[in-house]
């Protein structure tokens, strides 16, 4: 099994290497939810994937 802290700061830096992520990883983290009832993609639910 993978580390879910490691799995989700990797996916991260995947997004802003894509310059996909504005966000640093701490304000991505914070507005999780808000994209989770916003219906994002699952590629940002950093915290919501590693569970």
């Amino acid at each position: 099994m993978r580390d879910p802290a490691e799995r989700a700061y990797s996916n991260y830096l995947h997004l802003i290497k894509q310059e996909r992520e504005p966000l640093d990883f701490a304000e991505a983290l914070a507005q999780e939810e808000e994209l989770i009832k916003n219906n994002w993609w699952s590629f940002w639910y950093y915290k919501q994937r590693g569970l």
